[in-house]
């Protein structure tokens, strides 16, 4: 297992958490963990840190809120994004919260298929079923997250396409490794 790679999933879902007083320390702690490697989406990473640079955390709570909790097309629920509310998504919420209880996850007040999560589960995973994950479910949900943005200024724009090529990344590394 690459660990760089993980410690950024790790990263990536501290920042997709509802921001707290520690959103500030968790982003520095991001741009450490991302200047340590050259990431084929830094300049995604860059482009949210710069935008929220000045941003207090009023701001961020209402950024996050608007951009996520009050815009369904961008909800962090991987499930809905993958069934909307379908019977399907019931399953997909059950099995993530036995996979969260597995690898000790706590759950918070977000329902156990909140994006933040299920990277941190990639966190600790084996690789099949972490590549699995991210390559069926986190993927497409995030594709379809990504597709919704209205607004591409927004900096959770930026942050999601990094996610994005960093789970290309390790889904291709964790397929090079197998062959």
């Amino acid at each position: 297992m690459n660990t760089e790679i993980f410690s950024k999933f790790r990263s990536l879902a501290s920042l997709l958490k509802y921001p707290g007083d520690e959103f500030q320390k968790n982003l520095n702690d991001a741009a450490e963990t991302f200047s340590r490697e050259n990431s084929d989406g830094d300049e995604h990473f860059s482009s949210f840190q710069n935008s929220i640079r000045d941003q207090s955390i009023e701001q961020m709570e209402e950024l996050y809120t608007r951009t996520f909790d009050l815009n369904p097309v961008c909800t962090l629920e991987v499930g809905w994004q993958l069934y909307g509310e379908e019977y399907k998504r019931g399953e997909f919420l059950v099995r993530m919260r036995r996979l969260l209880r597995k690898y000790g996850i706590a759950e918070g007040t977000e329902l156990p298929d909140h994006l933040a999560y299920l990277l941190l589960a990639l966190d600790r995973i084996e690789t099949e079923p972490g590549k699995e994950l991210a390559d069926k479910f986190i993927r497409p949900a995030l594709k379809k997250m990504i597709e919704g943005f209205k607004d591409k200024s927004n900096p959770y724009f930026s942050l999601l396409r990094f996610l994005d090529a960093e789970l290309a990344r390790y889904v291709d590394i964790e397929r090079k490794a197998e062959l």
